[in-house]
């Protein structure tokens, strides 16, 4: 039931990008764009309410959705990244390694291999293989991950010098770095850290993000 309303969570926001971004454009490049928008507003999402419910209890009771928004979240960024080195690279990696734009892209990358190690290690068995000291480390790598697509985000919209985007995307900027600030916060106002996994979970959660 809640991976049912996560999913219906991340196709309406889809549809809200179309509208309100492209304008209902269904063309490669305008779907590429919008796969990148989406998995950072799910991605940040997802680490917001851990961060959040710090502050504000009653946001506990999302937490059992932060492992689907997480992984739908980085399915779209896996497609959005196939679908850029095909689209202006044609997988071609030395037209790569020469791009103008090597360091937006390169914290792509990061933030990718990032959230990659996170999505792997997002199962109950990988908690018991890697031990919750370990496993909780790796997923509090998303915050860094996170920040690296904020630059990489800057550095891909910075044209001659001038960054401009679009208002919906220029909210899903906000709500990104709104995510890392919010952990900040939370490490600023003394909040103890969680030493073990039952601590991590809202009690009637049964799988971890």
């Amino acid at each position: 039931m809640k991976e049912g309303k996560t999913i219906g969570f991340a196709l309406l926001l889809f549809l809200i990008f179309e509208a309100f971004y492209s304008g209902w454009d269904f063309s490669v490049n305008a779907l590429n764009k919008i796969f990148a928008l989406e998995s950072v507003a799910l991605i940040s999402v997802a680490l917001l309410i851990g961060s959040l419910s710090r502050f504000f209890p009653r946001l506990n009771q999302f937490k059992p959705r932060r492992r689907a928004l997480g992984i739908i979240g980085f399915a779209l960024a896996s497609i959005h990244l196939l679908l850029s080195l095909w689209l202006w690279f044609a997988f071609d990696f030395t037209k790569l390694i020469s791009s103008p734009r090597l360091t937006a892209i390169l914290t792509g990358f990061l933030a990718f291999f990032i959230f990659l190690a996170m999505a792997l290690t997002s199962t109950e068995s990988a908690i018991r293989k890697l031990g919750y000291p370990l496993w909780k480390k790796i997923q509090m790598l998303g915050y860094l991950a996170l920040a690296f697509v904020v630059t990489h985000f800057f550095l891909a919209e910075t044209k001659n010098g001038v960054f401009l985007v679009k208002p919906l995307a220029f909210a899903v900027l906000v709500l990104a770095i709104f995510a890392v600030a919010a952990r900040f916060a939370a490490f600023l106002a003394g909040f103890p850290g969680k030493k073990k996994i039952e601590e991590h979970v809202d009690a009637t959660e049964q799988r971890m993000p």
